[in-house]
């Protein structure tokens, strides 16, 4: 029994002895070290401080975690002693960004931080202002990321372009709505200002703001040219910011020429025009224009040679109507026909006057040579003289309180005759209100009638109690009858006694001189 207890004592002992010979030593613990801990980087993706590259010393072998959006390394494994180069791409946020990387080696990490700094952001809705004479207001919208930013007028510019509102802001990025009022430019020369950006960090940005000139043309002298009939020359002083031309009427270009180079102005400056005027038999006047293009700016040099006889336009509407039209001008104590009235061949006083009662009178018609079409219904004329003009119709020249009609050659017939105008047997006097038009306009009760190739008279059914053709010298044929026979008396001269049909009332008699 000692015996078995010996025995298995010593197996005992002897299995012990074995399992501690095949038991594994321990293993070092893993590690991994990097030789920085973070990277910086610029807006634009250069290293902040000229690195980016990462020194791993490790255990053993090691991999690399973390997203690669914009930062990206050239290495997502290695062993110890490898480099990690870490390139970024330009940032075109309005703020900072970051990432996190992890190398691992077995159970141990080292954490890597990557950031890149946002860029000084100015974003302008205008890179320039543009603005007319008359100024204005301007808006200027700006975003910005920068402390400190503020929009100031250039101080050269600060008379003319002052602050008009405050600002406004968002979160992130400074959202600045900026207001200024430019006034306006009564100089002949342009101006230039400028809004200045700054701000912390931020290298100062001008806005120009350019506002544009008064244009301007202006005649220094005097723009009218009184000559003799003999050879002259018209010289004036133009002062212009704008290009201009000089126009000269085609129907005078053979007595008128331009004898000096006008030159396209650069800025507010002057120059001398010359005008050579040719010899003349008789009175003749033209016009020639300084054209800009612009209406309002143009001038007018008025050339007149000779004498004229200055016309009187007495009546008032006449006068406003024609100054309207352009067709006459102040000539010292009287007027001239321009250009464009001496070519003028229609007038209608009724269209545009008849609401101010027409016209009274018609003095001054006569120097209109050219005239073919006159429309002068329903005004309040006495007398009408239009022996030089060529109108050949009169059809439109009445209703009128006329007392002496003078017509020119180029009338034939006169029919007044069976309008329903003074068809009622009733005479109006024409400064009575009466009807739809501000006035009634019908015959007056005596008329001359002239003509020097007038034939034919056809005058009925109106109001006259006297009637004289005597200045009709080729007259033909006359119908002369009135209803209810209130005309008494017919003149005429000895010379038409025979020569002339007559058709008349009992009650008219004729009487001769």
């Amino acid at each position: 029994m000692k015996k078995l207890f010996w025995i298995l004592l010593s197996a005992t002992v002897l299995c012990a002895c074995n399992d501690d010979d095949t038991q594994e030593s321990p293993q070092p613990q893993a590690s991994v070290e990097i030789g920085v801990g973070k990277l910086e980087f610029l807006p634009g993706g250069d290293p902040a401080d000229g690195t980016n590259v990462v020194e791993v010393t490790s255990s053993g072998a090691w991999r690399l975690t973390g997203r690669k959006t914009w930062c990206t390394p050239s290495a997502v494994e290695g062993k110890s002693g490898d480099a990690v180069t870490f390139t970024a791409d330009a940032n075109p946020s309005s703020e900072p960004r970051s990432e996190v990387f992890t190398f691992i080696c077995g159970g141990s990490t080292a954490r890597l931080l990557v950031t890149q700094a946002n860029d000084k952001i100015v974003e302008c809705s205008e890179d320039r202002f543009d603005l007319d004479s008359e100024g204005g207001l301007i808006r200027l919208r700006m975003e910005s990321n920068v402390e400190g930013f503020t929009a100031e007028i250039d101080p050269v510019a600060t008379e003319w372009i002052t602050p008009f509102t405050g600002a406004s802001e968002t979160r992130a990025m400074q959202t600045f709505y900026k207001y200024y009022r430019v006034a306006a430019n009564d100089t002949y020369y342009p101006r230039s200002g400028s809004i200045v950006l700054s701000g912390e960090g931020l290298e100062p940005r001008s806005l120009p703001v350019h506002q544009a000139q008064t244009d301007m043309l202006r005649v220094d002298g005097e723009t009218e040219y009184k000559g003799e009939l003999t050879a002259g020359q018209m010289r004036v002083t133009v002062w212009s910011n704008i290009p201009f031309e000089v126009v000269i009427p085609e129907d005078a270009r053979s007595w008128v020429t331009l004898a000096s180079e006008v030159v396209e102005p650069e800025a507010w400056s002057s120059q001398e025009i010359v005008l050579d005027i040719a010899a003349a038999a008789d009175f003749r006047m033209t016009q020639v224009s300084l054209a800009t293009g612009v209406t309002a700016l143009n001038q007018t040099l008025v050339i007149q040679q000779g004498e004229a006889k200055l016309l009187l336009f007495p009546d008032d509407n006449f006068r406003e109507y024609l100054f309207g039209l352009g067709y006459i001008m102040v000539s010292g104590d009287g007027y001239l026909l321009t250009a464009e009235g001496a070519a003028a061949t229609a007038l209608d006083t009724y269209t545009t006057l008849w609401s101010k009662g027409g016209i009274a009178s018609a003095e001054g018609i006569e120097a209109f040579t050219n005239l073919t079409t006159l429309n002068c219904m329903y005004g309040r004329l006495r007398a009408l003289d239009i022996s030089t003009t060529k109108v050949a119709d009169l059809s439109k020249c009445v209703p009128n309180a006329l007392e002496t009609l003078h017509v020119g050659p180029n009338v034939t017939t006169v029919n007044f005759g069976s309008s329903s105008a003074w068809s009622d047997g009733k005479l109006y006097d024409y400064t009575t209100k009466s009807g739809s038009y501000p006035y009634s306009y019908y015959w007056s009760q005596s008329l001359v009638l002239s003509g020097e190739n007038i034939t034919t008279v056809n005058l009925w059914r109106n109001k006259l109690t006297t009637l004289d053709v005597s200045g009709c010298p080729n007259l033909q044929t006359l119908d002369c009858r009135m209803q209810n026979s209130e005309l008494t008396t017919l003149t005429m001269s000895t010379s038409q006694m025979g020569k002339v049909t007559v058709t008349k009332d009992s009650t008219t008699q004729i009487v001769y001189k």
